[in-house]
């Protein structure tokens, strides 16, 4: 049996160990973990779920909004727990998968793997059969940069977010275009260090940071507005005509509101008494300001 060390590839070992298969895990990393190992992820990755959300049942933890180097230690601490590391082959690229002939339905007399180790294109393959395949390998490992008119004439650099690595943005003018999970993360991240930071996106999502309520208690349901107040750097929204672009020169949070307001407060919690009306999908990003 053959898989891969995401976070997928991991739970399904381990249920394959479990019912007596003799498994064998190909990671292209040398960390478990996909897309959060330290090989994968783009600087700044952090994780959007708040605590029990980013866990398995079999072994919960603590994280609440982590970093991604939590995250991966929390996806290794689990492949160990259940003997899923002793299968892994780290930095071991899979080249090709293909069904050994035979008669049947396709795959019933096994699979062809070739491998070879990762990054390493002049090396032999190495070919194994297998009984099954298992393919986790994700569905954002291959970087897609669209082809958008003028790109050859920009004199600036261009990069996809999973090429952003530390100081990648410091003193530079930087535009994130995008306003999925991985453009939020690096607008954040580039608005301490870089000359400015602005985003562009087609289409507004409402995104709430891990910081917007420190005192906010995941399992209580309640804050402390006087704690929240003094730790969430709070914006400004002004009642000014929308714009489908924004831009902070500082490390933000944004708060909805019908009206000009100020509030930390996460949606459910009473500190702010009604100051701000509830997020909403369709109002634009407004520009921002401390």
């Amino acid at each position: 049996m053959r898989g891969r060390g995401r976070p997928g590839g991991i739970v399904t070992a381990k249920v394959l160990l479990e019912n007596g298969f003799d498994v064998t895990v190909f990671d292209k990393y040398q960390q478990v973990g996909g897309i959060w190992s330290s090989e994968g992820c783009y600087d700044g990755l952090a994780n959007q779920s708040a605590l029990r959300l980013f866990e398995f049942a079999d072994l919960p933890n603590r994280l609440h909004f982590a970093g991604a180097v939590d995250t991966q230690r929390y996806l290794e601490d689990y492949a160990r727990t259940f003997g899923v590391l002793d299968c892994v082959r780290p930095r071991t690229e899979v080249i090709s998968i293909r069904p050994v002939e035979g008669s049947g339905r396709v795959g019933s007399s096994g699979w062809s793997v070739d491998s070879r180790p990762a990054g390493d294109e002049a090396a032999d393959l190495h070919r194994e059969t297998f009984d099954y395949v298992v393919v986790a390998s994700g569905a954002h490992h291959h970087a897609q940069l669209p082809e958008l008119p003028g790109r050859e004439s920009f004199r600036g650099t261009v990069l996809h977010s999973n090429e952003v690595r530390a100081g990648t943005f410091a003193g530079r003018r930087v535009v994130v275009v995008g306003g999925g999970k991985s453009a939020v993360d690096l607008v954040t991240r580039a608005a301490p260090e870089a000359a400015s930071a602005t985003i562009v996106q087609r289409k507004v999502n409402w995104m709430i940071l891990s910081g917007f309520c420190s005192a906010w208690s995941a399992t209580s349901g309640s804050c402390s507005p006087g704690s929240a107040r003094r730790s969430c750097p709070a914006i400004t929204i002004p009642p000014a005509s929308p714009r489908s672009t924004a831009s902070t020169s500082g490390s933000s949070v944004l708060c909805g509101g019908s009206s000009p307001a100020t509030c930390c407060f996460p949606p459910g919690c009473t500190g702010c008494r009604g100051i701000c009306g509830p997020l909403t999908r369709s109002r634009s990003i407004w520009p921002m300001r401390e």
